[in-house]
């Protein structure tokens, strides 16, 4: 199953214009997608700015299954949601 994350929550990794942008989507679960992209992008950095909160992400676009940033998509898959990260030139 997905897991359910308060959007309460949000907070603690998400700028205040995160937590707007995230507001504005209606994906299913879309905390999760959130969550996801900041993790996949912070990895891909090699944990470089410390903390999910400090490592800032436009979101681009949703999707029926998914949110587009500028540095990640994701996608609901089944009861996963997976987060990829686009090559960083």
């Amino acid at each position: 199953h997905l897991r359910e994350i308060n959007e309460s929550a949000g907070h603690l990794f998400l700028s205040d214009r995160e937590q707007r942008a995230l507001r504005g989507v209606s994906v299913d679960h879309r905390l999760l997608h959130f969550w996801c992209a900041k993790e996949a992008a912070w990895k891909q950095l090699g944990g470089a700015t410390g903390t999910l909160k400090k490592l800032p992400l436009i979101l681009e676009g949703e999707g029926p299954q998914g949110l587009q940033f500028d540095r990640v998509e994701t996608a609901r898959s089944g009861d996963a949601v997976i987060a990829l990260t686009r090559p960083i030139s």
